[in-house]
């Protein structure tokens, strides 16, 4: 073989080196965004069902004022949790909890803000034994009760 079918020879080699090694960066590149972009979905949906469950966590506290905890809507909204929480666990096997937690204080605290605004319109119409405002208050003391199990 002479020194310039050597030439070549290499040439074709660091060439073909060359491409390869560029695909392979292109691709591993392309893999790298695929999998951010994977997790930010997946970070924004956890997100989105920890603010479900809080809601459910809320709706809970309000609703175990007015019906027995084997009632049919009591059960069917702790099916609803439980669905989500499974959803959930599957997204963030681990440190969901910690995510629940701060969603379902933000929401009870949102929802003790309404309530007591509700509460003050209320006792202009009504006298202070009125079945409504005993509702509201039973459901902010409630409330505060499961805000204080959070903290």
């Amino acid at each position: 073989m002479n020194s310039k079918q050597l030439a070549v020879l290499v040439g074709g080699f660091v060439l073909v080196s060359a491409s390869a090694i560029a695909s392979i960066r292109f691709l591993t590149s392309e893999a790298t965004a695929s999998n951010l972009k994977a997790t930010h979905a997946n970070q924004a949906t956890a997100e989105a069902l920890a603010q479900q469950i809080a809601q459910l966590n809320v709706e809970e506290v309000l609703q175990g004022e007015r019906f027995m905890q084997d009632a049919p809507q009591m059960i069917h909204l702790r099916e609803q949790k439980s669905k989500l929480e499974q959803r959930l666990t599957q997204l963030q096997p681990h440190g969901y909890q910690t995510s629940m937690a701060v969603a379902t204080a933000r929401a009870i605290e949102a929802q003790i803000a309404d309530l007591e605004v509700q509460y003050a319109q209320d006792q202009t119409k009504f006298a202070d034994h009125h079945p409504t405002l005993q509702l509201h208050q039973a459901q902010l003391e409630a409330l505060h009760q499961r805000l204080d199990t959070l903290q």
